[in-house]
């Protein structure tokens, strides 16, 4: 592994380090279908806090590449970043 790879990991397990975060990645389907894709405010009605905080949480979790998004009517949906979590898991195996 290389020190890019590492540094890509580690931004991943620090996003994931926050019971928070998981809790929102619990919810969250792995592929954007319309009919069970969060926006912000669903997540907010689902899992309590507020607006700001779980855009902040979005955000940490997106910028880690764990989380995608897509624009669909009037408001942006979330959703797991299958590909990633192939990545992790793949990495996991090897470390384990």
């Amino acid at each position: 592994m290389n020190e890019e790879q590492a540094a890509e990991f580690a931004g991943v397990f620090k996003a994931l380090a926050d019971p928070f975060r998981l809790r929102i990645l619990d919810l969250l389907p792995s592929t954007p279908d319309c009919r069970s894709v969060y926006n912000v405010n669903e997540l907010v009605e689902e899992l309590g806090g507020s607006q700001p905080n779980m855009s902040h949480h979005l955000k940490v979790l997106k910028h880690a590449g764990v989380v995608k998004c897509k624009k669909m009517c009037s408001s942006v949906y979330f959703y797991r970043n299958r590909e990633m979590a192939e990545h992790i898991d793949a990495f996991l195996k090897k470390l384990l």
